[in-house]
């Protein structure tokens, strides 16, 4: 059985963490987070804190919003010419940012709107993508 953080302010600071997010080993105050987490833990002056992880940014045109699959996928082509493709897992986590219609629509399809997307870099080897989005920006 795991015995419980000893003071009330790590008890506050675990309770406020998603369930997920939350591990105390058997002997050790240490907290561990599922390696896709959003999530990164800090150690400062001693202090073990959550924070989200740092986006990664590509810019470029994005030619194709696939939408036959159970998650968006977005295609964005560099100014390199490189073609990164990016999933909307979650779209409820997705921050829309100049958004032509503004709405948190987006639409499906070909396209060529210029885009900056945020996301958290993730193996997507079954859907091909590289990565989840978090950001949505749409440039002029």
């Amino acid at each position: 059985m795991e015995d419980p953080p000893a003071d009330e302010e790590k008890l506050a600071a675990r309770a406020a963490l998603p369930e997920a997010a939350t591990r105390f080993e058997a002997d050790t105050t240490e907290l561990t987070l599922p390696p896709d987490s959003d999530l990164e833990l800090v150690r400062q002056n001693g202090e073990l804190s959550v924070r989200p992880k740092a986006l990664t940014f590509v810019e470029g045109m994005m030619t194709n919003l696939e939408c036959d699959q159970p998650q968006p996928i977005a295609n964005v082509k560099t100014k390199e010419g490189k073609v990164v493709r990016l999933i909307i897992d979650d779209p409820g986590s997705v921050h829309l940012v100049n958004a032509k219609t503004g709405t948190g629509d987006l639409v499906c399809g070909e396209q060529s709107n210029n885009v900056k997307l945020g996301y958290y870099p993730k193996d997507g080897t079954a859907t091909k993508t590289t990565g989840t989005i978090r950001r949505f920006e749409y440039l002029p």
